[in-house]
C-alpha cells in the first residue's frame, strides 16, 4: 500500500512539474510577441471587426443613393490651417500639453480662406461637392471656412454639403495620446446657418470605433486611409477631406506604390492647408506607362494620385 501511494505521489509530481514547465514556456512566448501588433502588417482582431462594421454600414448606405456602387471621381486631401498651440510653442508662450484640441490661429483662418478660393477655381464645373472633416476643432473650423467660400462667388456655384467623418481623426499613436481615448471631440460647424449640412451622410466609423484603433501603427494608419477612399460612396462629383498631417501622408503612401520615395519618412511633407489631389480611374488591365502612383481598391478601381500639392498664405 505504501509503495502504491509513493508511486501515485511520484506521478502527480511529474504531472505538476510538466504543467508548470508548459505554463512557463507559454508565458515566455507571450512576452516575445510584439505588443500592439507593431510588426504585423495585418489588422488586429478588434481592427478587423471595426473594418467589417464599416463595410456593412456602407453597403446598406449605398441603397440610399443607388442600387449599384457609386464612387466620387476625385478627391482633395487637405491639412487643417495653422493651429494655436504650435504657433504659441514657437513663440515660447505655451506651457500646455503638446497635443490639444485647439483652434486655428488668425493665420490659420486666412490659410483656410485662401485654400477655399483656390479650390473654387480648381473645381469650376463641379456640380456637387462634399466636405468631410475630422472631429477635431481645428479641422472643423478649416472645413467650415472652405465650405462657405466654395458656396459663394459670382456665377454658377456648386452644391456644397459638409459633414464630420470620425475616421479622418488624427494619428492615434502612443506618442500623441499617452492614454487610450474613449471618446472623440464633438464640435458644431461655425456659421452652421450659412452651410448646408449633409444630414443623410452616414459616417464610415463612429468615435468609439475609431478609438479601437489605439495604439495605432503606421501600417494601421495606411489601412485607415485605404478604408476611407474605398468607403466613401455617393453621388458627389468631388470629395474634400480635411484632416491631419499624418493621415495626409498616409493617403500619399497608400496611393504611391511600394517603391515610391513617398513611402520614406521624409518622402511627403505636408504644410498647413496644403492640397493633395487624387483621381479615381476605371480599372484597366495594364496601368498606362509612366503612371507610378496607383492603388487598387475593391478589385474594380484604381486610384491615381496627381499629388498636385499647394500651400497658400
Amino acid at each position: 500500500m505504501t509503495e502504491f501511494l509513493l508511486g501515485l505521489l511520484d506521478y502527480y509530481l511529474v504531472f505538476l512539474s510538466g504543467l508548470l514547465f508548459g505554463f512557463g514556456y507559454l508565458l515566455l512566448n507571450l512576452r516575445r510577441v510584439p505588443s500592439n501588433n507593431l510588426q504585423s502588417p495585418h489588422p488586429s482582431p478588434i481592427e478587423s471587426t471595426t473594418l467589417n462594421l464599416c463595410a456593412q454600414r456602407q453597403l446598406s448606405h449605398n441603397t440610399f443613393h443607388s442600387s449599384s456602387q457609386s464612387y466620387p471621381l476625385s478627391y482633395s486631401v487637405i491639412r487643417h490651417g495653422e493651429r494655436q498651440h504650435l504657433a504659441e510653442s514657437r513663440g515660447g508662450k505655451s506651457n500646455s500639453k503638446p497635443f490639444l484640441d485647439d483652434s486655428l490661429t488668425n493665420l490659420g483662418r486666412q490659410q483656410a480662406e485662401a485654400t477655399g478660393l483656390y479650390l473654387r477655381e480648381l473645381l469650376k464645373g463641379k456640380r456637387s461637392l462634399l466636405v468631410l472633416s475630422s472631429p477635431m476643432l481645428r479641422t472643423v473650423q478649416t472645413a467650415s471656412i472652405m465650405a462657405r467660400v466654395l458656396s459663394e462667388g459670382k456665377g454658377p456655384v456648386p452644391s456644397v454639403e459638409i459633414a464630420v467623418e470620425c475616421s479622418l481623426m488624427e494619428y492615434l499613436s502612443e506618442g500623441i495620446y499617452p492614454v487610450r481615448p474613449t471618446r472623440l471631440p464633438t464640435h458644431t460647424f461655425p456659421d452652421a446657418d450659412k452651410l448646408r449640412l449633409c444630414t443623410h451622410y452616414r459616417p464610415l466609423l463612429y468615435d468609439r470605433e475609431v478609438c479601437a484603433f489605439y495604439p495605432e501603427t503606421p501600417a494601421a494608419l495606411e489601412r485607415r486611409a485605404a478604408l476611407i477612399l474605398d468607403g466613401i460612396q455617393g453621388v458627389w462629383d468631388h470629395v474634400i477631406l480635411v484632416t491631419h498631417s499624418h493621415l495626409c501622408a498616409a493617403f500619399a503612401r497608400v496611393c504611391s506604390g511600394l517603391n515610391s520615395p513617398l513611402r520614406s519618412a521624409q518622402g511627403f511633407q505636408c504644410k498647413y492647408c496644403s492640397v493633395t489631389s487624387l483621381r479615381r480611374l476605371p480599372l484597366v488591365k495594364e496601368v498606362p506607362e509612366g503612371t507610378q502612383n496607383t492603388m487598387r481598391l475593391s478589385g474594380s478601381t484604381v486610384i491615381v494620385s496627381a499629388f498636385a500639392q499647394t500651400a497658400h498664405v
